[in-house]
């Protein structure tokens, strides 16, 4: 099943704000570099913003983020709790679940449909813990 990442708008606009910005200077004064440069930008820009999502197959949580990818075995997870660290990760909202797994290793993500992330999660691994304001989606 596959989850979209969330979007904040203020995020959305801040980034899309600030690569227009930058973007001026090679819209008045046309080179073929900047041009070529500003159009790779924004596509790859692009690529994150709209290819950021999470799969969870039969065994594994797949995370997208653009070229970015990262799988998850789904019987390695061990804990997921709210938060809204600003750290990187493949993520495009503040709205964020940490999960935890393997012996020390973390991952922060943003799904739109939390509480059929969490129940997917919940079927395939029941022993995962949730912190207290995750487990009323269960």
């Amino acid at each position: 099943m596959y989850f979209p990442s969330k979007r904040d708008w203020w995020l959305g606009l801040l980034i899309w704000g600030l690569v227009l910005l930058a973007g001026v200077p090679a819209l008045l004064k046309p080179g073929k570099g900047q041009l070529i440069i500003m159009i790779a930008v924004i596509l790859f820009i692009g690529w994150i913003w709209f290819g950021t999502g999470y799969e969870i197959s039969e065994d594994q949580l797949k995370i997208s983020c653009g070229p970015f990818r990262q799988r998850i075995p789904v019987h390695e997870i061990r804990e997921i709790k709210r938060t809204r660290s600003p750290l990187s990760a493949p993520a495009c909202s503040l709205d964020r679940m940490e999960i935890k797994y393997g012996k020390s290793k973390r991952v922060m993500i943003s799904p739109s449909d939390k509480e059929n992330f969490i129940k997917t999660i919940i079927k395939k691994s029941p022993s995962v813990q949730l912190d207290e304001e995750l487990r009323k989606y269960v």
